[in-house]
């Protein structure tokens, strides 16, 4: 039997050449080596939010608490761990009583976790402490300002001007956060043109770090149009397996009600909440965005690749380890539209419920 370092050296290997499902094996039987190593398994936890393996992550930093007796880097990897699958009130729950021990950056990532948890004036605490030693800080007064209204006169914003003078666009990244930040309390002021030109500002700073080609993100979406109307879809009859399972992918533009869907229907008692899972990219990653040709890639290769029966298993054992027994589960990883295809092909009782809104609506709601 390899051991669990080898284990895992495998998994990144298989994980840096594009194979996530690979990796995710070799997680699960890392997972049954049972060791009690702190730096195994932290190297296990780091592996498995990478590759997007919500649930080894969580078991690999269950144990890793349990094999150090709770020490605050422990606590913190589990942290992380809960947040990136939804869990933020229990990640503040594990992580809180660390919290003194925490180095600057960690205890920055902490007021995240709390604001995702709703605990907003805890976070704005944090984030003002943190500033008393790191006063240019373009995220720290982000983080003020996401957990804060603004008033006039306010002080905060003097002070954040002066912070925004000092990142140029040419520090792309921190000027985005105070741009944001001084676009949030035009907003609370109620200067709209004072909320316009920072918004602009943030842009242009964004265009400084993310190459951005409407007319290929066009093309992609209406490829899916096309296809979804049926123009394309003469071929698309599911060759998958039927199983009892039914998930439904929810899908939409940021910002749509995407979130109040999935809670509504996960209200049902027979309804399973998946929330923003990467469960389907790990079984599809070799396709990309699922377009067209790479369908038709996939298709034409099927003894190189597994078929779209084996690609529905993989998903469903992976759903398997989060919902159990429960027939009928939510997914609302909205980037799956680029997979639809692949969806339907290896999901036959698959549901998709696609959420349209206004999009001045989507627009203001960013903000």
């Amino acid at each position: 039997m390899l051991s669990i370092g080898s284990l895992l050296a495998a998994g990144q290997h298989a994980f840096q050449n594009g194979d996530p499902w690979a990796c995710v094996l070799r997680l699960r039987e890392a997972f049954d080596a049972e060791t009690s190593s702190p730096t195994d398994l932290h190297a296990a936890v780091m592996l498995a939010r990478a590759t997007g393996d919500e649930w080894a992550a969580v078991r690999f930093g269950e144990r890793l608490c349990e094999a150090t007796g709770g020490e605050h880097r422990a606590r913190y990897a589990l942290a992380e761990a809960l947040t990136d699958c939804g869990r933020a009130e229990e990640a503040v729950t594990v992580l809180q009583p660390a919290l003194e021990a925490l180095d600057d950056d960690r205890k920055f990532k902490f007021s995240r976790m709390l604001m995702i948890a709703g605990q907003a004036d805890q976070a704005q605490a944090i984030a003002r402490e943190l500033l008393a030693r790191h006063q240019d800080s373009p995220t720290l007064w982000e983080r003020v300002a996401q957990t804060r209204k603004f008033g006039t006169a306010d002080a905060d914003i003097d002070a954040m001007r002066r912070v925004e003078r000092r990142w140029p666009i040419q520090k792309a990244a921190g000027r985005v956060a105070i741009c944001s930040a001084l676009a949030k309390a035009m907003v609370d002021t109620g200067d709209d043109s004072g909320a316009r030109h920072w918004l602009n500002e943030r842009a242009a700073a964004n265009r400084m770090r993310f190459a951005y080609d409407p007319e290929a993100l066009e093309a992609a979406t209406r490829d899916i149009e096309l296809w979804c109307d049926g123009a394309g879809s003469d071929n698309h009859i599911s060759a998958g397996e039927s199983t009892p399972e039914t998930p439904i992918f929810i899908l939409g533009p940021n910002r749509s009600g995407t979130t109040l869907i999935d809670q509504i229907l996960s209200r049902h008692p027979d309804v399973g909440a998946g929330g923003e899972r990467r469960h389907f990219w790990m079984v599809t990653r070799p396709l990309g965005d699922c377009g067209a040709q790479a369908i038709d890639a996939w298709e034409r290769s099927r003894l190189a690749a597994p078929g779209w029966k084996e690609v529905g298993s993989r998903y469903l054992s992976l759903s398997r380890e989060v919902f159990g027994s429960r027939r009928c589960f939510t997914d609302k990883l909205l980037s799956n539209i680029y997979r639809v295809r692949a969806i339907v092909r290896s999901l036959p009782r698959a549901k998709i419920v696609f959420v349209r809104r206004d999009p001045l609506a989507i627009a203001w709601s960013c903000w």
